[in-house]
Order: C-alpha cells, then structure tokens, then sequence
C-alpha cells in the first residue's frame, strides 16, 4: 500500500473518529463496545459501513487476504481506531505503516488438522491442496502431540491447554480420518481456508464415488460439523402395523479408499482435478470443470430429488452455456449428445433425453409439478458424471472455456 493509500485510510479512520464523538442530529446510531481496546464509541450505520469499506480495501490484496482473515484485520485497525477515540497522541500514519509491514513479512506457517467423516483409508491420499490421513496413535504421536512436546520445552511446565488438547485428540481424532493443510498464515485465516481447500476435495471424492460405488448408494463424506450426514429415521404408523424406515437405509458406512478404488479414481480423472485444485492460475475451462464438480457433489447432499436434480442440470450448464443467444438448453443438449456418443441416432436420444430434464428442470424452478421420478435423477446423475469424466480427459486440450466451445461447435460439422 503506498503513502498516498495510508494518508486515504487515515483521513477516513479520523473522520469516523470525529463522528463517534460528536452526536449528529436524530442520525440513528449503535453503541459499539470495543472490550479488547477498553473503549466504546456512538456510531451511524453509515458510518460502520465506511469502517467495514477500509477493511474490504485491504482484504482486495489476494496476498493479504490469503494469509488474514476479516476478522484479523478489523481487529488491528479497532486498535488503531480506538486511539483516535481515546485521543491518545499517536501519529495514525505511523501506526498504519507498522500495520502494513507487519501484513508483508507474515511468514508465520500453520499446519491445520481436519476431522473428516465416512472416510476410510489404506494410506495418505493427496487432493487438491490438502492430505487425508489415518490418525493413528503413532501419526498423532509425530503430527500433533510431538509438536506440543516441543512447544512445551519453552516453557517451565506443562500447562492447562496440554491436558486440554491431549484429551481433545484422543476423544476426536484418535482412528479418524485427518485433513492436514499446511499454510503461511494466521491461525484463523489458516483455519477458514482448511476448511474451504478440505471441502473441495470432498467434492472431488463424492464426485468419485459415483463410479466406485452404485449410483442409489448413498456416501457420506464430509467433515465433521456438517449435520446433514446423520441419518433421519422415522416411525410409520396406521392401524394395523408399525414401520420403521431410516433415509439411508443402505448406504455403506464408510467411503473405503484403497488400492482398487485408487485405480478407478485415477481413470475417471481424480488426479487431474487434484492438480487443477491446487494451480494458482488454472485456465477458465478448468475452472467451469471444477465449478461442474461442486454443483454435481452439491446435489449429491440434497435430501429431495427435486433439488438434486436442478443441481445436477445447473453442473452441466457450467460447461455448455454459450454467450451467443442460442437457447440454453438447446446448447447444453446438443453438447452433451456430441460429447457422449458417435452415433447419429444415439446422439438424437440423448439430445431428446437432456431437452426433456431441462423443461422439468424449468418447471420446478417456476413452481410447477414436481415431477422428478428416481429413475430420471440417477440417469441425470449418469449423464453428468460421465460429462464431467470425459472432459477431464481433455483438460489439456483447451486453453479456456470459449476454445471448448469453439471445439464443441467445429465438431457438428465434423
């Protein structure tokens, strides 16, 4: 950030400043109580949002925003803040540059530790930016508890937290399945992007799981805190019986990935949507790859198949919605058709068969009929999955979204 930068931050953090302190008017305003800086201040919405502008303005440095959370940075400029408001003698420019200097030579690394459920592993697996592993008691013991250890020969004795956190690691992570990411950053910055780089795995290995395991088969795989993966039993009853149904009756318990489920996943592309997760720049064909990947793993957690069905249909417009004015699901089922068959009459019932999902899509969008059977979802799910499977294999062959297309359309004449 240059100086002139600096001087606009200041001027604006002075001039919130004399706003807090001096009541305008019937202006409307929340009392603010900054416990941590021991200080409370008087304040118009409009000018929360000024405050709230400056810390967007830091966060739009994708270096900073990486390695500090909102949070992190709302915090050091409340301190600086609170200054002016207590009207201590502080030079807000100097105050600001150590700011700024303390944001670019962070070089501090994290290691963050995931509990990920309904996963079951033979060894490590690398996706994307993170690493599932088994938390054993010998990886915890070189992982987690020999880094405490070392923590705590700095200091005289062992303190609350170690009883604490040893006792936290044996109840949740001992033979649980691990996220590890590693990062330059905060703690809680470290941890937000944990969860996001972990969550885009898993969409990976759900989207995975469609081909390892039958299409009905319902895997859940997720971290720890997302309540949508325990089961909803009920009791059915009349007059003459009692029944009892869970929604997951079925469904195995754990994803097992081994040996034979590594081979499967290499050959629907999973190693290649891992590379292109963890590309700093991927190309915007990737990037309608990926975006396909989430929508197709969204729908696999949707509990109605009317949802899961607008999810899967929305998956496949990421690839095929073309710019120009052609009707978007004319292009997304001529192009599903080009894609998944050579055959003339083939590729006529496949564009029939994606046209008709697409006006049912419509209709409950609008509020129609729900008229989604199954049968149509599961075929849906195919199409999809091995829409996804067959692109991945020509990742490489397309320098952007717009050449996919162009290749999409050179090949109806073809």
């Amino acid at each position: 950030m240059k100086d002139n930068h600096i001087q606009h931050v200041a001027n604006k953090l002075r001039a919130i400043a004399n706003h807090a302190l001096s009541p305008q008017g019937d202006v409307p305003r929340g009392v603010w109580i900054d416990v941590q800086n021991e200080v409370s201040y008087s304040m118009s919405i409009e000018y929360q949002e000024e405050f709230n502008d400056l810390v967007r303005q830091f966060l739009k440095n994708s270096d900073w925003s990486n390695k500090f959370s909102e949070n992190f940075i709302s915090k050091r400029l409340r301190t600086i803040f609170s200054s002016l408001i207590k009207k201590e003698a502080i030079n807000i420019e100097n105050a600001l540059a150590d700011f700024i200097k303390e944001l670019e030579s962070y070089k501090t690394a994290e290691t963050v530790y995931l509990h990920v459920i309904g996963i079951s592993l033979d060894r490590d697996l690398k996706v994307g930016n993170i690493t599932l592993l088994n938390a054993s008691a010998e990886n915890l013991k070189d992982k987690l508890a020999g880094k405490l250890l070392e923590q705590e020969k700095s200091h005289e004795k062992k303190g609350p937290f170690s009883g604490m956190f040893e006792k936290t690691m044996k109840e949740k992570f001992l033979g649980q399945t691990l996220s590890e990411f590693k990062v330059v950053a905060e703690p809680e910055r470290a941890f937000e992007r944990a969860k996001e780089e972990t969550r885009r795995a898993l969409e990976i290995l759900r989207f995975a799981s469609k081909s390892i395991y039958p299409m009905s088969e319902d895997i859940r795989i997720g971290l720890e805190d997302e309540r949508r993966y325990s089961s909803r039993p009920a009791f059915i009853l009349s007059d003459h019986q009692t029944t009892f149904k869970r929604d997951s009756e079925g469904s195995p318990n754990l994803f097992e990935i081994n040996s034979e489920a590594r081979q499967t996943m290499e050959k629907i592309g999973v190693l290649t949507l891992s590379d292109i997760l963890q590309k700093s720049r991927a190309t915007t064909f990737e990037e309608a790859l990926l975006r396909a990947v989430h929508w197709f793993s969204s729908a696999l957690l949707q509990p109605e198949f009317e949802n899961a069905f607008l999810y899967m249909i929305v998956a496949l417009e990421t690839l095929f919605t073309q710019k120009s004015g052609d009707p978007i699901a004319n292009s997304i089922a001529e192009g599903v058709a080009l894609i998944l068959s050579e055959e003339l009459e083939r590729r006529k019932k496949i564009k029939k068969t994606v046209k008709d999902y697409y006006r049912k899509r419509s209709g409950i969008s609008h509020g129609g009929k729900k008229s989604i059977m199954a049968a149509d979802y599961f075929n849906l799910l195919d199409i999809a999955r091995k829409i996804i499977m067959e692109l991945t294999k020509r990742a490489n062959g397309f320098r952007s979204q717009e050449s996919f297309l162009e290749w999409l359309e050179d090949l109806k004449f073809s």
